[in-house]
């Protein structure tokens, strides 16, 4: 509640009284990659504060939201972005972003990202089968065929030395 102007109380006529709303912005958040591998990946949250009207582009922080788990915080730039990379763990996910507010701007709760999906990491353990170790199975192919390139190359090289040296 904003009282009489105190430089121009002749403007207002006494005791009026008025209530300034603020506006409330959109707020986009987007996830990036679109799924993720527990302990592999990391998630990039990021939120746009879009500007009412002609009004100013908002200002403040954003926090990101896991449910009603806050994953951390981060300031919007001069054009209302931001943005916060977090590693998640295996399971579905509830995103949000809420954007804080500033003079000018309320409070204003993001889309929610709902069942944002992060596969649990592959492990391998126990017995393995030969097509798993290096240069065995089909991985042997792309080491054979380096090692012969790497031969005929060699080879080559000695041929011409040797030929070099016999013609002086």
């Amino acid at each position: 509640m904003i009282g009489a102007c105190p430089t121009h109380p002749q403007t207002l006529g006494g005791d009026n009284t008025f209530e300034i709303q603020k506006a409330t912005p959109a707020v986009t958040l987007t996830v990036s990659p679109s799924a993720a591998v527990s302990g592999e990946d990391n998630v990039i949250l990021t939120a746009i504060a879009g500007k009412v009207g002609a009004g100013e582009v908002p200002t403040g922080t954003v926090s990101f939201c896991d449910g009603s788990t806050l994953l951390g915080t981060a300031t919007l730039a001069a054009n209302g972005t931001c943005a916060l990379t977090v590693t998640l763990g295996a399971g579905d996910h509830d995103l949000k972003a809420v954007y804080g507010g500033n003079d000018n701007y309320s409070e204003a709760d993001s889309n929610a990202i709902e069942a944002y999906s992060v596969t649990a990491e592959t492990a391998t353990t126990g017995s393995s089968s030969s097509s798993d170790k290096p240069g065995t199975g089909d991985s042997a192919l792309p080491v054979l065929w380096s090692l012969l390139l790497l031969g005929s190359i060699s080879a080559m090289t000695l041929r011409l030395f040797r030929r070099k040296r016999r013609e002086r």
